[in-house]
């Protein structure tokens, strides 16, 4: 499951794994040059994902 950027999401589009109720979402590596803040670099969603060590889907509310 994911969300897209937007107005309802302005940090980025994220991805949702609902065994462990975590959203990952872009991390940003930004540099002040110049008195600008300037974003050097993107991640990929994917390089934020971990396999899950719980499954919160299999308890019981």
């Amino acid at each position: 499951t994911g969300f897209n950027e937007g107005i309802a999401h302005p940090q980025g589009a994220k991805a949702f794994s609902g065994k462990t109720h975590q959203c990952y979402g872009q991390q940003f590596v930004s540099q002040v040059k110049n008195g600008k803040l300037n974003v050097v670099h993107r991640t990929a969603i994917a390089d934020g994902i971990y396999e899950p060590e719980t499954d919160y889907t299999k308890q019981s509310l």
